[in-house]
C-alpha cells in the first residue's frame, strides 16, 4: 500500500488510490493548523509500529536470518504501474519506464473486469497491456485479485442493483465487495479433490481456482495468447501473485485461513496449467498483521501435502512506505519464518517509496506531512530502502509507481498549483480533496486522469535518478556486511547503542567490488573514516543523483562527509517524528575488495549526553484530540465525557450499550521512546473497568489475534499492553475481566525499556456474545529521568559562598514552521518540547526585530518577512532553551516555496519545565 502506520486490530480503510471511504463522510472542521493532509494520512494508514517509531535498535544479524538466494542477475529492479489494463501506456510512458533501467512491471489482473457476469470473460485490455510490456521487454509481476460481486462468499454483501465497478486507472484498490472470499474457494480444485496429477481436471465450481488457472493458461509462455501473436519460445508471464496485502482488512476481508485456502487452491491451478509457474505470495504491509505470513505457515504446517508443494509458493513479498530501515526488519522476518519452517524462498520488495510533499499534488504548505518527505528525502529513502532489504536478502526492489496517477484520491481529483488557499474548511476543492500523493517517478502528464497541472509535466523527480543509479550500479550483487560506524549519540532522536552512521556492503563477485552504501542515521553531520581495500587507494563515490566522484585514500582511510538527517514527519497525530524515519542523504562507495572482513572504522564524535527528567506521555488526560492513536475498528475507542476522573475527558474503549454488543478491539495507543540513559519510569494511570460477562468464560489465550470465529470460545478481555515499535506484544502490564465501579489506579516500572520504542496499549476485546466490557482511562502519565553525565570540575580556593540562584528549567526548541496561510509572506510555527508538546507563552525574538509572544499551545506568527535569513530566538522568563536558536532561510518567492530550516549542532535536551 502507499504508506503505513502500525495497526492493531482492522480498520476501516480506503481502495488504494482510490475513493476512501470516509471521504464521502464530511471532514471536520478544525483549527487551519490542521490542513487537509493530516486527516488524509489519518485515513490511509498505514507509521510501524508507529511508521514512524524507532524499532530497537541494534544489527540485523538475528538469530536464525535467512541465507541470502541471490539471483545471478538479481536483484530484480520492477517498478508499478508502467502500464496496466486499465490505462494502457504510450511510447513515451515506456520510454520512461524503461529509463529507469528497470526490466519487470507489475500491475492488478482484476478478476472483476475480466469476468464481467457468470462465466463471460473479456480479456481484451488485459491481452493488450500484457502484449505491450512483452513487446518493450519487460517481464511481468501479474496480481491476480478482486471478487465479482456474483461469486461473494456472503449473499448479503451482494448489492441490491447491479454492481458498477469504480473506474482505476494505475491503482491497487478495492471496493469493500471485492475483498470477499470467493464462493467456492473450499470446494475441490480438481473434479476428485486437491492431490494434482497431470490429467485432472479443474473443478469449475471453485470459482477461484477456474479463473486462475484461465489467466495462467492465457498468458504463459505457449499459452493461448502465445500462440496467437507467435511470441518466441519462453515468452510470456511466469510470476502469478495471488492477491494483495491480504494482512489489511481493505484488501481481504475474510480470515487468515482462508487467504491460506486462497493461496494453496491457487498455486496448485497455476501449477496445473504451467508447471514452470513462479507463485508468489500476496505482498504484505507488515503493520497491521506483521506475523500474517508466519501464521499462514503454520496452517501449512497441518496439511498434509504442503510440504511437497513448497508450502504452495515459490516467491515471497513484502512491501514497505515511509520508513527506510524497516525494509530490511521485514525481509529478514518473513526470513526468520521461513527459517523456522525449513524453507528457504527469494523474498521480493515489490512496493516501496514514500511521498512528497514539496512538489505539486503537494500539500507543498505542510512541511510535517505525516508519512511524507521532500523530494530529495524521497530519493534518499529509494537508496537507503534498497540497501537495508538486499543487505537482508532481498531479491527484487520494486518501486511505487511511475507516475503519481491519482494516489489515494478520487478518480478526477484535480486542482491548479496553490499553497493551500484553495483549500475549504473541509480542506476540498471543487468536491474533491486539495491535496495529493506524489508517489511517482516521473510527475503526472498533462493528460492523466488527476493531478494534471503541474507546471512541468512528466518530468522526472530526484528520486527518479536515485532510483536509475540503484538499477545501473547495484547489480548482481549479494550481501556481505553491515555495521554501525561513529561514536554513539545519547539522544532520544538518535536512539540505540551502536553508531550514527549506516554502512551496508553488498559484493560484486564477477568484478570483486564492493559497493557500499553509507549515511547518517540521525541530525548530525557525520564523517565516515572507512579503510580502503583497494590496493591503489582509489574509489568511485555515487551520489543519488548519478553523478560520480573519484576518490583517494589519505593514510589507507577514505573521508568522506555524511550530511545529517532531515526527515521528521511523523506519524498521525503526533507533531513531529521522534526520531528520523529517513537518513541522511547516502552516498555509494565502489572500489575493488579481494578481501572477506568488513574494513575498520575510525572514531569522529565524543559522546553527547542527555540529562534530567520529562514527561512521555503527549495527552495524558485525554483533554485534546493529541498524542493518542485510535484505530478505526468496528467499535473504535473514543473520548468521552461521561466518566471522568479528573478533567473534561477520559478514553473510552470497549462497549457500555448491551445493544452494540459485537466481536471487536476498541483501542488507544502511544508511541514513546524512552532515552538511553534512563534510570527510571513509572507508567501511572487510573482505569474504571465494567463487564457484565460471565466469569465462567476464561480470557483469550492471544490477547490481539483472536478471530470471529474463535469468539464464541472465551470471554472478553480489558487490557493494557507493552508492545514493540512493530507492534508484536513484550508485556502485559494487565490482561483481565474486571467489574470494579470506581477509579482505581495503577502504576508500573518501565525502565527497562531504556533506549527503546515502545507503545503504550490500552484496549478491550468483546467477542459478541454474552455480557459486554469496557474500561475508561485517565490521568496517564510517564514520568522518565535520564543519569546526568558529570562534567569534572577542578579544585579551587575556598572563598565565601554566594546567595544561590536556582537553575533555570531546560526547554527544548524543536522549530516546526510552515508558511502562513493567512499571512502568504510572513511564517508561522510551533515551539515543542521533544514529546511534539506546544510549550506556551513563549516570546519569540528575530534579528530583524519582530517579537510575538506565542499562543498557550506554542504556536505564533511573524508578519509581515522579508526573505533573507533570520535568526529565531524564543525567550521565557526561568527557562534555558537548548538549542538557543534556529535559523531560517526565507527565499524571496516565500510565498509559494518551502524555507530551509539548518538544524544546529548541539542536540536538544529532554524537556524538564514546569
Amino acid at each position: 500500500m502507499e504508506g503505513s502506520d502500525n495497526g492493531i486490530e482492522g480498520q476501516n480503510h480506503q481502495d488504494k488510490n482510490g475513493v476512501p471511504s470516509i471521504l464521502n463522510s464530511e471532514f471536520p472542521r478544525g483549527n487551519s493548523r490542521n490542513i487537509y493532509f493530516i486527516f488524509l494520512a489519518l485515513i490511509l494508514t498505514m507509521a510501524v509500529l508507529s511508521v514512524a517509531q524507532s524499532d530497537i535498535a541494534g544489527q540485523d544479524d538475528r538469530p536464525g536470518q535467512r541465507s541470502a538466494v541471490t539471483n545471478s542477475q538479481g536483484p530484480h529492479y520492477g517498478v508499478d504501474f508502467i502500464t496496466s489494463a486499465e490505462h494502457h501506456a504510450d511510447e513515451q510512458q515506456f520510454a520512461n519506464g524503461l529509463a529507469t533501467g528497470a526490466g519487470w512491471d507489475r500491475w492488478p489482473v482484476y478478476w472483476f473486469y475480466i469476468e464481467t457476469s457468470e462465466g463471460v470473460f473479456d480479456w481484451s485490455r488485459q491481452d493488450t497491456a500484457v502484449q505491450a510490456d512483452l513487446d518493450h521487454g519487460l517481464q511481468l509481476n501479474a496480481i491476480l485479485l478482486g471478487t465479482p460481486a456474483f461469486y461473494t462468499s456472503n449473499f448479503l454483501r451482494q448489492p441490491l442493483l447491479p454492481y458498477q465497478h469504480t473506474p482505476r486507472r494505475g491503482t491497487l484498490a478495492l471496493d469493500s465487495v471485492e475483498t470477499a472470499r470467493p464462493q467456492g474457494l473450499y470446494e475441490p480444485v480438481f473434479i476428485d479433490g486437491d492431490n494434482p496429477g497431470p490429467d485432472k481436471v479443474i473443478n469449475p465450481q471453485n470459482k477461484w481456482v477456474f479463473f486462475v488457472e484461465a489467466a495462467v493458461n492465457r498468458y504463459k509462455p505457449g499459452g493461448l495468447l502465445a500462440k496467437s501473436n507467435g511470441w518466441p519460445e519462453g515468452v510470456g508471464v511466469t510470476v502469478w501473485e495471488m492477491w494483495n496485502e491480504p494482512d489489511l482488512s481493505f484488501f481481504w476481508d475474510a480470515s487468515l485461513q482462508d487467504y491460506a485456502r486462497l493461496l494453496k487452491v491457487g498455486y496448485l491451478a497455476a501449477k496445473h496449467a504451467d508447471p514452470q509457474a513462479q507463485v508468489m505470495f500476496a505482498g504484505l504491509a507488515m503493520w497491521q498483521q506483521p506475523d500474517y505470513y508466519d501464521l499462514v505457515l503454520d496452517v501449512f504446517d497441518n496439511d498434509p501435502i504442503a510440504a511437497d508443494h513448497g508450502f504452495f509458493h515459490d516467491i515471497m513479498a513484502v512491501h514497505n512506505y515511509s520508513r527506510s530501515e524497516r525494509s530490511s526488519d521485514f525481509v529478514l522476518t518473513v526470513g526468520e519464518a521461513m527459517t523456522q519452517h525449513g524453507l528457504e524462498k527469494p523474498i521480493w520488495l515489490n512496493e516501496s517509496g514514500v511521498p512528497a510533499w514539496d512538489d505539486y499534488p503537494g500539500p507543498v504548505w505542510e512541511p510535517l506531512s505525516p508519512l511524507r518527505a521532500k523530494q530529495q528525502e524521497q530519493a534518499d529513502f529509494a537508496i537507503q530502502s534498497a540497501f537495508y532489504a538486499i543487505s537482508a536478502g532481498a531479491d527484487a526492489i520494486f518501486h511505487f509507481q511511475l507516475y503519481d496517477g491519482c494516489g489515494n484520491q478520487p478518480q478526477g481529483t484535480d486542482f491548479p498549483p496553490h499553497i493551500g488557499e484553495l483549500c475549504d474548511d473541509n480542506n476540498n476543492y471543487d468536491g474533491k480533496p486539495c491535496a495529493g500523493d506524489a508517489n511517482g517517478l516521473y510527475r503526472n502528464p498533462a493528460d492523466a486522469t488527476c493531478f494534471t497541472q503541474h507546471p512541468h509535466p512528466e518530468s522526472p523527480r530526484p528520486v527518479f535518478f536515485a532510483y536509475k543509479t540503484l538499477a545501473a550500479h547495484v547489480r548482481d550483487v549479494q550481501p556481505y556486511w553491515r555495521m554501525r560506524a561513529g561514536t554513539p549519540v545519547s539522544s532520544s532522536t538518535c536512539p540505540g547503542s551502536d553508531g550514527p552512521q549506516e554502512w551496508i556492503a553488498l559484493y560484486q563477485p564477477a568484478t570483486e567490488k564492493r559497493i557500499v552504501g553509507l549515511w547518517a542515521r540521525c541530525g548530525y553531520t557525520e564523517t565516515a573514516v572507512i579503510e580502503a581495500t583497494n590496493p591503489d587507494g582509489k574509489a568511485q563515490l555515487v551520489a543519488p543523483d548519478g553523478s560520480v566522484q573519484e576518490i583517494t585514500a589519505s593514510g589507507g582511510f577514505y573521508s568522506i562527509t555524511l550530511p545529517a538527517a532531515t526527515n521528521r514527519n511523523p506519524s498521525p497525530g503526533q507533531i513531529i517524528n521522534p526520531i528520523y524515519p529517513i537518513g541522511g542523504r547516502p552516498v555509494i562507495l565502489i572500489e575493488t575488495d579481494t578481501r572477506e572482513e568488513p574494513p575498520t572504522s575510525t572514531p569522529t564524535h565524543t559522546p553527547r549526553a542527555t540529562s534530567t527528567c520529562w514527561q512521555g506521555v503527549l495527552n495524558g488526560g485525554f483533554e485534546s484530540d493529541s498524542g493518542w492513536r485510535i484505530p478505526l475498528t468496528t467499535n473504535p475507542a473514543s473520548y468521552s465525557k461521561e466518566l471522568l476522573r479528573s478533567g473534561s475527558r477520559s478514553m473510552r474503549a470497549g462497549i457500555i450499550d448491551t445493544q452494540d454488543n459485537l466481536y471487536s478491539y476498541s483501542t488507544a495507543l502511544q508511541t514513546v521512546t524512552l532515552p538511553k540513559a534512563t534510570t527510571d519510569a513509572d507508567l501511572h494511570f487510573w482505569l474504571y473497568s465494567l463487564s457484565s460477562e460471565p466469569a465462567s468464560l476464561t480470557l483469550p489465550s492471544n490477547p490481539l489475534g483472536m478471530t470471529e470465529k474463535s469468539a464464541a470460545t472465551t470471554g472478553d478481555a480489558q487490557m493494557v499492553l507493552i508492545l514493540d515499535s512493530g507492534g508484536t506484544i513484550v508485556e502485559q502490564l494487565l490482561y483481565e475481566r474486571r467489574n470494579d465501579p470506581q477509579w482505581r489506579e495503577y502504576s508500573f516500572d518501565l525502565s527497562h525499556y531504556a533506549d527503546k520504542t515502545i507503545q503504550i496499549y490500552f484496549g478491550v476485546y468483546n467477542n459478541g456474545t454474552g455480557g459486554i466490557s469496557s474500561m475508561h482511562v485517565d490521568d496517564v502519565s510517564l514520568s522518565s529521568c535520564s543519569a546526568i553525565t558529570p562534567t569534572a570540575t577542578p579544585s579551587a580556593t575556598p572563598t565565601s559562598t554566594p546567595a544561590e540562584t536556582p537553575a533555570p528549567n531546560q526547554l527544548s526548541f524543536v522549530f516546526a514552521p510552515k508558511i502562513s496561510k493567512e499571512y502568504p509572506l510572513g511564517i508561522t510555527g510551533q515551539i515543542v518540547d521533544l514529546q511534539g508538546q506546544g510549550i506556551g507563552n513563549v516570546t519569540i525574538r528575530t534579528d530583524k526585530g519582530q517579537s510575538t509572544v506565542s499562543e498557550p499551545d506554542g504556536w505564533y506568527a511573524l508578519v509581515p518577512l522579508d526573505s533573507g535569513t533570520y535568526i529565531i530566538r524564543p525567550e521565557k522568563a526561568g527557562t534555558v532553551f537548548s538549542p538557543q536558536t534556529r535559523e531560517v532561510i526565507l527565499p524571496p518567492s516565500a510565498y509559494d516555496q518551502d524555507f530551509v530550516i539548518v538544524p544546529p549542532t548541539p542536540t536538544p535536551v529532554p524537556y524538564s519545565g514546569p
